[in-house]
């Protein structure tokens, strides 16, 4: 056995996080891992601001704020999103600052990763 092969445990994990993942995996042909990095911080903690989940994620708010669109119906350069989040106004503040919630399909799809996640660690309990 090589030095670089997984042991049982990590290729179980792995799978569990593929299948829990399988819900945004199914969505298109493919969709970037950093999308689905932002998707799953705004399904833990919606109605933050981009500036919120870039700070969260480490990465410049331009570039959360490109991949949230992606995520929403329209990214910036007019293409089909992905329709998972949407973006409010902020009534509270005076400037164009907007919150992110989940759309009703991103909601389904966040309920489908979270119900897959219980049930691989049901699985591994038992």
């Amino acid at each position: 056995m090589s030095k670089s092969a997984l042991t049982t445990v990590e290729r179980e994990t792995n799978e569990h996080l593929l299948s829990a993942l399988e819900p945004l995996i199914n969505l298109r042909d493919s969709i970037p891992f950093t999308f689905v990095t932002a998707f799953l911080a705004v399904a833990l903690e919606e109605g933050q601001s981009p500036s919120s989940y870039a700070r969260g994620a480490g990465v410049h708010r331009y570039t959360m704020h490109r991949r949230l669109h992606a995520l929403g119906d329209r990214s910036q350069s007019g293409a089909p999103g992905f329709d998972l989040v949407r973006f409010e106004e902020d009534p509270k503040r005076v400037c164009n600052m907007h919150r992110i919630y989940l759309t009703p399909k991103g909601r389904a799809i966040a309920a489908n990763i979270f119900r897959n996640l219980k049930r691989q660690q049901r699985g591994v309990a038992a």
